[in-house]
């Protein structure tokens, strides 16, 4: 909720990680449950666990974005 008082990343990197927070929370439970899609062998587990690696890619891309080093290793090779 810090991203969106402040304004350290944009509005839907905020979103994106509060979706994946409560995603990591709902895959938790399927430890209790022996059956269905929160199953550990349902598809609905196979889903929650991308939400992290697409949170991580976003915030890896704002990142570099952000720090101004996106086009610096492509500039030094080619001078």
């Amino acid at each position: 909720m810090l991203a969106f008082r402040v304004s350290a990343v944009p509005a839907w990197v905020g979103w994106l990680s509060t979706v994946t927070a409560v995603g990591t929370l709902v895959l938790a439970l399927s430890v209790i449950r022996p059956e269905g899609a929160l199953a550990p062998q349902g598809w609905l587990v196979y889903v929650l666990y991308m939400l992290p690696v697409i949170w991580l890619v976003a915030m890896t891309t704002v990142a570099i974005r952000r720090s101004g080093l996106a086009g610096t290793a492509f500039e030094e090779t080619v001078a």
